[in-house]
């Protein structure tokens, strides 16, 4: 039975005790380096062991020793109703939900993927009561909105999940998913742990990817030193955050791949490389591709 650390405040990640694939306990310290076809058949593995820990929580869910459950598998908490390898893998345009705790580096990954794949991705574009930064867009960013506003939607149903995350409220809104899906382009989502868990309860077949800092002293390293947040709202941030990466760390249900973002032209090549071998089909990786077909609103293809 796994016991996570109390606190992260004082370790220091990297390839080798973070693992890319949740599910393995040995290390990729070249992943960078691996060839296409050995990480496709890496991910097909990782799949495979997803779906037998899936099972085993959904087993102790079942079983009355709730004791247990609530002492040694917190990810059981998260009620994905169903796991099914098979039809995961021959669904298309799966959302690629990017988590992680600000400062990490999650924007500039996901930057670099979207310029390199400028049409085939589609970004979520979250909804948020903060006041933007210098520089942010309405519509691009955030749809920054006041309360009231994100009472209303709230209250219409509007979001797949939302949340509070230090003093202020965002949410991702259920039908600019489903059209990116209906319209061929991956929906992209960068959200906190609290959000993913309510996406990955809505699209299971979604793949999660955690980006992690090194260390918790470069996290506030790199909050610092982007002059955006006062010392008050920065130690929220890394307080929220040593709860958040202890979690992704071991959420074997959730969380299927693992990046720990310290050299970043490293991280980039990872990130790109994990990216292109989950979305072959869908980014034109795979030569004399036939229409995929369409059911219930999914693309489907034939394995």
């Amino acid at each position: 039975m796994e016991v996570q650390p109390k606190t992260v405040e004082d370790q220091t990640f990297n390839d080798y005790n973070v693992p890319i694939f949740s599910q393995f306990t040995y290390s990729f310290p070249n992943m960078e380096k691996t060839q296409m076809k050995e990480l496709k058949q890496f991910i097909k593995v990782q799949l495979q062991l997803q779906e037998l820990y899936v099972n085993y929580v959904k087993n102790v869910q079942n079983s009355s020793n709730q004791e247990a459950l609530e002492n040694g598998h917190s990810d059981a908490q998260l009620q994905n109703s169903h796991f099914d390898i098979a039809q995961i893998q021959k669904v298309l345009y799966k959302p690629l939900v990017i988590v992680g705790p600000s400062g990490a580096g999650k924007g500039t990954l996901i930057d670099h993927i979207v310029t390199k794949y400028s049409d085939k991705f589609g970004f979520s574009v979250s909804y948020t009561t903060r006041n933007p930064r210098v520089g942010e867009v309405h519509g691009k960013n955030y749809y920054f909105v006041s309360k009231e506003e994100f009472q209303k939607k709230i209250e219409n149903n509007d979001f797949i999940e939302y949340c509070q995350v230090h003093t202020n409220f965002y949410g991702t809104e259920k039908a600019q998913v489903r059209d990116f899906q209906k319209s061929g382009i991956i929906p992209l989502l960068d959200i906190d742990i609290q959000g993913a868990k309510k996406v990955y309860a809505a699209f299971p077949e979604a793949n999660f990817i955690f980006i992690c800092p090194p260390s918790m002293q470069e996290l506030k390293n790199r909050l610092v030193k982007r002059s955006t947040d006062s010392e008050e709202q920065i130690q929220i941030r890394l307080r929220n955050a040593e709860k958040e990466i202890s979690e992704c760390l071991y959420s074997k249900q959730m969380i299927q791949y693992r990046i720990v973002n310290e050299d970043l032209n490293k991280s980039f090549q990872i990130f790109t490389k994990l990216i292109e071998a989950l979305y072959d089909n869908e980014l034109g990786l795979v030569s004399d591709q036939s229409e995929p077909a369409q059911i219930n609103g999914q693309y489907i293809i034939d394995l």
